[in-house]
């Protein structure tokens, strides 16, 4: 009489979502959607667009229109609470431009890696840049040297103060601008995007690094200031607005008749893993 061998017990299904659930659904392996990263992105530039226009046409073009030194370091003393507000909307601007970054990178990964990456980094450094340039602007705000110092020093600290920020502010428009082009090159590898968009937002990208490397090596910068600024706020404010609207109506939809990849047959079924319908990412 021979000994029945038991039939190994097969090893139990890892948990996980439910069949057919999507991997943002839940669970410890949950991720973002890319029409999720999409919108996050698409609202945190809304948000940038508010309050980068009240922080620096609202607020610093009338401090700084006030005329010479003097006045200029009167205006900011009159407007102290504006320019401290001007300074918060600035850190703000820094955090939100964190999470744009997070949300690109979410969702155009899938295209090209490195590039998102690289895209990303950019991102990341102008936002510290930027978040710098709010601390020097609340410096600037505040009284210095305990109220003890005299106008004319008042008016050379708030100049300098000011100039600092600039500086600050236009190093972080050099790597914006290069992000801006990496961002164009990315929608453009997805082929999902309008090729109009990517076009418009790799000239904004070119026109910011530009203006910001002329201002570092040009002494007499003023005589073509007022031709780059054109340069400048033309494809930028077109290009970044087109892309928020991209963002929040189109961006990470699935395009009609697409499928997501199916999944790899388990071990020993013998089923191999099919090839995708397409060669192209189904996002952005």
């Amino acid at each position: 009489m021979t000994a029945r061998t038991a039939a190994p017990r097969a090893a139990p299904a890892p948990a996980g979502p439910p069949a057919g659930a999507a991997p943002w659904a839940g669970g410890a392996g949950a991720t973002t959607s890319p029409r999720r990263a999409a919108l996050v992105a698409g609202s945190g530039y809304a948000g940038i667009f508010v309050l980068a226009v009240l922080a620096n046409f609202v607020v610093l073009e009338d401090v700084r229109g006030a005329g010479d030194p003097a006045a200029v370091a009167r205006a900011v003393a009159d407007r102290e609470v504006l320019v401290r507000a001007a300074a918060a909307a600035f850190l703000l601007v820094a955090v939100l431009d964190v999470v744009v970054a997070w949300a690109l990178d979410v969702l155009l990964a899938p295209v090209h890696r490195d590039l998102s990456r690289l895209a990303a980094w950019l991102r990341l450094v102008h936002a510290v840049l930027m978040g710098a340039g709010a601390s020097v602007l609340v410096v600037a705000a505040g009284p210095a040297g305990g109220g003890t110092t005299t106008p004319a020093q008042r008016a050379q600290q708030v100049g300098l103060l000011l100039e600092v920020f600039d500086v600050l502010w236009l190093a972080g428009l050099l790597a914006f601008g290069v992000h801006l082009v990496l961002l164009a090159v990315l929608l453009g590898l997805s082929r999902r995007a309008p090729v109009l968009l990517g076009a418009v937002l790799a000239v904004a990208g070119g026109a910011y690094a530009t203006d910001t490397l002329a201002r570092y090596l040009l002494p007499a910068y003023e005589d073509v200031a007022a031709v780059l600024l054109v340069v400048v706020a033309v494809p930028s404010v077109l290009g970044e607005l087109a892309l928020t609207v991209w963002l929040l109506v189109r961006g990470g939809r699935r395009v009609a008749g697409s499928a997501p990849a199916p999944a790899r047959a388990p071990r020993g079924t013998g089923g191999p893993a099919r090839p995708r319908p397409s060669g192209r990412p189904d996002h952005p």
